[in-house]
């Protein structure tokens, strides 16, 4: 574990134990394991551009996460990742192989840009 709160494998961040509301993935991590920061209090989130795969639900349930930048790289998203997301006011997202239907499924209204 870093200072930061994560706990990174191989690239893979497996788990995070900080308590930064406004959080930023190192570079170098590579995926984002599933579930890592499911009921999290965070309120904004960048990846890096290393980031190629984010894990089935990810992020879901952060009913504080008001904001998402997705860098360019990421191929894929998992389902579920931002279930449940209520706050979501702007995600930033590239174009992927896969992004599953149910990836913003139980959030309300935000806006959305591909980039």
């Amino acid at each position: 574990m870093n200072d930061s709160g994560f706990v990174i494998n191989d690239g893979v961040l497996v788990e995070y134990r900080g308590f930064d509301r406004d959080v930023v993935i190192p570079e170098g991590v590579i995926k984002i394991s599933d579930r890592v920061f499911m009921n999290k209090p965070i309120e904004s989130v960048s990846v890096p551009s290393t980031l190629i795969e984010i894990e089935s639900s990810a992020f879901t349930n952060c009913r504080r996460l008001k904001r998402a930048v997705i860098a360019e790289g990421v191929k894929i998203i998992g389902f579920r990742c931002f279930a449940g997301c209520t706050s979501l006011t702007l995600v930033t997202i590239p174009r992927t192989e896969r992004i599953d239907e149910t990836l913003f499924e139980d959030c309300g209204p935000f806006s959305f840009r591909f980039i």
